[in-house]
């Protein structure tokens, strides 16, 4: 099979992973309904600029699209366009911030921050390390996600 008709497959593949139809894809990316279409049947194939809309909208490189070779590393990017929803919560003594960061499979991790003295406590600076800690929650998961997925892979060669 060529790298058409392979991109073909994938393109559709991701689309309906990240639960889109045709329709919300093109809609996204400013292309007619039946551009996508003609692009997942292997009947048209997308330009240059159409395949950069379609690889950054969906969060996939152009290599994986084009080749199917999987991206091994992870960008701050990644990990914050995880991020569906953010709370914060102020715990009754005053001195504990909690973020809470819902990702887009609906799983949530959480981050805090505290001081000694409440006289101290500023409120952004709490919500910010707390944030950062949650964060930090994402890179170790995403990380795992992303090893087991290359040993999958390197098992099927």
């Amino acid at each position: 099979m060529n790298n058409y008709n392979e991109f073909s497959k994938r393109l559709q593949k991701v689309r309906e992973m990240k639960g889109l139809s045709q329709l919300d894809l093109a809609a996204k990316i400013g292309l007619p309904p039946s551009s996508i279409c003609h692009f997942e049947r292997g009947a048209r194939r997308p330009s240059f600029d159409n395949l950069i809309k379609i690889s950054t909208f969906l969060n996939v490189s152009l290599d994986y699209l084009m080749k199917g070779n999987m991206k091994n590393t992870l960008s701050k990017e990644d990990i914050l366009n995880k991020i569906k929803k953010r709370t914060y919560t102020r715990l009754p003594s005053g001195k504990v911030i909690i973020c809470e960061l819902t990702l887009e499979n609906g799983f949530a991790v959480t981050g805090k921050s505290a001081v000694v003295d409440i006289a101290n406590f500023d409120q952004k600076i709490g919500e910010s390390i707390a944030y950062e800690n949650a964060v930090s929650q994402i890179w170790a998961i995403e990380g795992y996600l992303l090893q087991e997925k290359i040993y999958q892979k390197d098992k099927e060669i």
